[in-house]
């Protein structure tokens, strides 16, 4: 995770993140064995923090109370067992002052080593 605070960058050493993902068949029934079978309805809620490098003791967990959250919608395309792309739109609900929040479309792409 990183920060913006006016045009220097930090990168934070502890962190904690979680996510609740919902990926269901599209509203509507493609037919089966189609094309349509590789997308799914994506809904999730993500939320997160981390502290700096320069807090100390007391500052560490009060930064890391302050919990980052947002939500959204979109659809997901599955390639094979090894991959999906994403296309969601974002909604930033809670953020500190120093963030520079993002909402709209966003694309993404994500890898299953595993």
């Amino acid at each position: 995770m990183v920060c913006m605070s006016q045009v220097r960058t930090c990168v934070a050493q502890v962190y904690w993140a979680s996510g609740l993902h919902l990926y269901t068949p599209l509203p509507f029934q493609p037919g089966k064995g189609g094309l349509g079978e590789l997308f799914r309805s994506h809904l999730f809620v993500n939320a997160g923090c981390l502290a700096h490098p320069e807090e100390a003791g007391a500052a560490v967990l009060e930064a890391l109370g302050e919990a980052r959250v947002a939500c959204g919608a979109g659809v997901a395309l599955r390639l094979g067992r090894a991959a999906r792309v994403e296309l969601n739109y974002c909604v930033p609900l809670r953020a500190r002052p120093s963030d520079v929040a993002a909402p709209g479309l966003q694309l993404g792409v994500a890898a299953h080593l595993l």
